[in-house]
């Protein structure tokens, strides 16, 4: 944009490797992903739940080969392979591993628009990550 004389702000996830010149960020975890998943850290798994819940149904699972690629090989949760999917009605509260990889690969394979808009209009302005509140505050500070 710099063509135009437009600042742009963005966000780039760490495990990208992106130069961090301002205004661009870089998330504090691997990506967008985990740092929404880390709100299970603090009590907050019942946000995501709700938000699978409302995207897919009651009834949200994610197959072995995808909790394969997501959560043992890109978040390495686990180091064993998954032999069976995960539905996440099935997965007791206290199991935060198998919830970190039922959400680290749910949220991983359904990037979209639509999910992003749902998490935007969801999520408490307590819980956005760091990274996020500071890029939206520099591109209001910037837009005035």
């Amino acid at each position: 944009m710099s063509k135009f004389d437009i600042v742009s702000v963005g966000v780039a996830d760490r495990d990208n490797n992106s130069p961090t010149i301002a205004p661009l960020y870089i998330t504090s975890k691997k990506d967008f992903e985990e740092e929404l998943v880390s709100l299970i850290d603090t009590g907050k798994e019942t946000f995501l739940r709700n938000l699978v819940k409302d995207y897919e149904g009651e009834d949200a699972v994610v197959q072995a080969n995808a909790l394969n690629k997501y959560a043992v090989k890109a978040f390495k949760i686990r180091t064993a392979d998954f032999t069976s999917d995960l539905k996440l009605a099935d997965i007791g509260i206290t199991d935060v591993l198998s919830l970190k990889a039922f959400y680290l690969t749910w949220f991983s394979g359904k990037k979209s628009y639509p999910l992003g808009k749902l998490i935007g209009e969801s999520i408490a302005v307590d819980d956005i990550p760091l990274v996020y509140k500071t890029a939206i505050s520099t591109a209001v500070d910037l837009a005035k």
